[in-house]
């Protein structure tokens, strides 16, 4: 189950719907501060972000829940609920990568694959413009992953274009990425923050094994 709310601007969002119990809540934000903050509710954690594109989560909601607040204006913001997915400790993998000018397309690329398959993969990105122009966007995920759009702005010509997607993977024998491409001549980056979630029911991290200390005899001739 997936609920979105509308994409709304300022620093005040709030959900489509009253959220249930036992789920995972995500703003996905464009056009954001690099110091962007939630001032009414520590549960909210940054996933990933800088330069305008976040990724916050709060796991194990409440039923109607409150909507964070932020501490600073931004552009594009949705809400969403997600059931299915982990209560404590949900996130396990996150990459921001901003490519050059005129490059296109652009992948991001997780530093490791997910512990698990099933995983939520959520993405942020941001297509910066030379002029003000509309533009045709496509996004790609792998590890089985279908790309949902939950919102664009390609159709309004302006210099800063957004988009924000999820999926869940069928597989985890690599790293998740996310491609992302633009059909415009006048691109001056392209900016993408994926975040990955565990499953309800992740198996946990295997427990690291305890130091073990060795003691060798030592003869007394040797030590004098």
């Amino acid at each position: 189950m997936v609920k979105a709310s509308t994409v709304q601007s300022g620093t005040t969002p709030s959900f489509g719907q009253p959220t249930g119990t036992g789920n995972l809540l995500v703003m996905l934000i464009e056009s954001g501060s690099p110091t962007q903050t939630v001032t009414n509710d520590p549960a909210w954690a940054k996933a990933v972000g800088n330069l305008a594109t976040d990724i916050w989560y709060k796991p194990n909601s409440a039923a109607s829940e409150t909507a964070p607040i932020l501490g600073t204006f931004s552009s594009h913001i949705i809400l969403l609920e997600f059931s299915g997915a982990a209560t404590a400790s949900p996130l396990d993998q996150k990459v921001l990568v901003t490519g050059a000018a005129g490059v296109t397309p652009v992948t991001a690329t997780c530093p490791g694959a997910d512990a698990n398959s099933g995983s939520l993969i959520c993405s942020v990105n941001q297509t910066v413009l030379s002029k003000s122009a509309t533009h045709t966007s496509s996004e790609t995920y792998n590890n089985g992953a279908t790309a949902t759009l939950l919102a664009n702005d390609d159709a309004s010509s302006t210099t800063t274009h957004y988009r924000f997607g999820y999926g869940v993977t069928t597989g985890n024998s690599a790293a998740d990425s996310d491609t992302v491409a633009t059909d415009s001549m006048n691109l001056t980056s392209i900016r993408v923050a994926i975040a990955s979630f565990k499953p309800a029911g992740a198996a946990p991290p295997a427990p690291q094994p305890k130091p073990v200390l060795v003691m060798t005899a030592v003869s007394r001739a040797a030590v004098r």
